[in-house]
């Protein structure tokens, strides 16, 4: 009985390779991006944080200084969590790209299993078909024979 070959075992290693390879990429840039949201929500408390800060310095008396030194921390911490969003957004759009890579890898890859599938399910029929036409011939040669010793 011959082996079953499916043309195209190369190409579907191969798929299966670049398909772990953006299954890592992925794995790298959902950590880039949680990593990016916790930033971006540490920023986001601290500006908090100093708009809480400049309430209490305005509603108080406080020195001309102090008041332009906050607003000026303040400006500079807005825009941190800005950049910082700005930074978590591209991040998170990363990861929709990279997933929508590696999903249209898996949908590559299963494509190519369905098919060497359906070509092994065929070569099983027709080695099964090959088999019982072998054993046909072997009955029919025997009963000739058998009928043919007794004639």
């Amino acid at each position: 009985m011959r082996r079953f070959s499916f043309r195209l075992d190369k190409l579907l290693r191969l798929k299966r390779e670049a398909e772990d390879e953006l299954a890592r990429r992925l794995a790298e840039v959902v950590r880039l991006a949680e990593s990016k949201r916790i930033q971006a929500s540490e920023s986001e408390t601290r500006k908090w944080d100093a708009e809480q800060q400049m309430v209490r310095l305005r509603n108080q008396p406080a020195p001309a200084g102090a008041l332009s030194a906050a607003e000026r921390a303040l400006r500079a911490v807005r825009g941190r969590a800005e950049s910082d969003g700005r930074d978590h957004d591209a991040a998170f759009s990363e990861v929709e790209r990279e997933r929508g890579r590696f999903q249209t890898a898996q949908q590559e890859r299963k494509s190519l299993e369905r098919l060497r599938e359906k070509q092994h399910a065929e070569w099983v029929a027709e080695m099964q078909r090959l088999e019982q036409a072998e054993i046909d011939d072997i009955a029919s040669r025997m009963k000739r024979s058998a009928m043919g010793g007794h004639g």
